[in-house]
């Protein structure tokens, strides 16, 4: 397993990136309007969903 030879890269990339992209997905969200619009086609506070997907490597 590569992440127990080099365990600082996968720190970089999985903790530190998850983070960032959580960062920026939180100043997405304050951004958005709290309530649905009538139109329902734009995004709300109350709809955005932050999805992260990862590779088998990050479970070890």
């Amino acid at each position: 397993d590569r992440s127990i030879d080099g365990p600082g890269e996968f720190i970089q990339t999985n903790i530190i990136g998850t983070f960032n992209l959580l960062q920026a997905s939180l100043g997405y969200w304050k951004s958005l309007p709290s309530q649905v619009s009538a139109l329902k086609s734009q995004p709300s506070q109350e709809t955005f969903r932050f999805l992260h997907v990862s590779t088998d490597e990050v479970y070890g």
